[in-house]
């Protein structure tokens, strides 16, 4: 079966049968990019918690009126479901039988290179947050039982 390349106009076989397997290993390795994804949201969720941290809420300049980081965990947070949704495309037969199953190896492939751009989304989104937990002042007294926070804090100060 011939698809057509959106890269250049070029038609391209699909790898049938043989494309079971990279498609596969591709899927794995989209859904662990995913859950890797997922717990650095997880730290920025608990970075922008006064309640983990002792820093201002949102790491806001003035929690309330003002949002701080809020919207920036929200949008990390689409761009990881994003890619998440929907599971493994399943290959399927088509032409009767008369042709090799589709694999859609390419496709998930595709997916992969969506979600490794979502999770340096959210990894460049996480630095933005330490740095403003940084900047601001009360952030030598960060909660002594979070140790892994105050640790990248004081690595930023440097």
């Amino acid at each position: 079966m011939l698809f057509r390349s959106l890269l250049d106009d070029a038609f391209l076989g699909t790898a049938g049968f043989h494309g079971i397997g990279p498609a596969a290993a591709l899927a794995s390795a989209r859904y662990a990019v995913v859950h890797a994804a997922g717990v650095d949201l997880a730290r920025v969720h608990r970075l922008l918690d006064p309640q983990v941290t002792g820093l201002p809420a949102q790491l806001s300049a003035d929690p309330g009126p003002q949002a701080g980081l809020t919207p920036l965990h929200k949008r990390l947070v689409g761009e990881v479901r994003a890619v998440a949704e929907g599971g493994v495309p399943l290959p399927i037969e088509t032409s009767q039988g008369q042709e090799d199953v589709q694999s859609f190896a390419l496709e998930e492939a595709e997916r992969l290179r969506a979600a490794v751009r979502a999770w340096r989304t959210v990894l460049a989104g996480e630095l933005l947050a330490l740095h403003q937990a940084r900047l601001d002042r009360k952030s030598t007294r960060l909660n002594s039982s979070h140790r892994c926070i105050s640790y990248a804090v004081f690595c930023l100060k440097k």
